[in-house]
């Protein structure tokens, strides 16, 4: 099973990757194959399910779905790096992204299909839900590190998401 450590230190990994059509890279598509998806559809929970690769029971984590990804692990109220950061945006949609980072109102996060890419955002936790992936505790800090949060936009849930 993945640590918090190596679910961020995934999400790292294909910072900035951009879709070459829409909904389309090879990188995407196997994202999206590997949740069972073989067209072009939107790719953040596949993204996201690839980060986190397993659950606790040792279950391979593959969901397409914003919402369903987030339902799969426990709510918390407490997000830590490693956990995932999810809202909806319609009836059936969502969109879902890794936290990096937590600071009292906003937290960080990696969010694939934000703006065609895999990219950095800031979010106002009382905009959005977390689901705890891991029970044990995060052990580095990104929270001293001004340029991550300085460089990531704050995006408000009403004015993005996935379809």
């Amino acid at each position: 099973m993945r640590t918090r450590n190596e679910i961020v230190e995934r999400a790292f990994t294909h910072l900035g990757h951009q879709e070459e059509r829409e909904n389309d890279s090879l990188l995407i598509r196997a994202w999206l194959r590997r949740c069972g998806v073989t067209a072009p559809a939107p790719w953040c929970a596949a993204f996201a399910s690839w980060c986190i690769e397993d659950s606790a029971t040792g279950r391979p984590v593959a969901l397409a779905g914003a919402v369903a990804l987030g339902r799969l692990f426990s709510v918390t109220l407490e997000p830590q790096p490693g956990d995932l950061m999810w809202f909806r945006t319609g009836d059936w949609t969502g969109h879902v992204g890794i936290v990096v980072a937590v600071r009292d109102f906003e937290v960080l996060c990696i969010e694939g299909n934000s703006r065609n890419m895999v990219r950095l955002v800031r979010r106002r936790r009382s905009d959005v839900n977390f689901s705890r992936t891991r029970a044990e505790r995060w052990e580095n800090s990104l929270e001293g590190d001004p340029l991550h949060w300085r460089d990531a936009p704050l995006v408000v849930v009403e004015k993005e998401g996935t379809r």
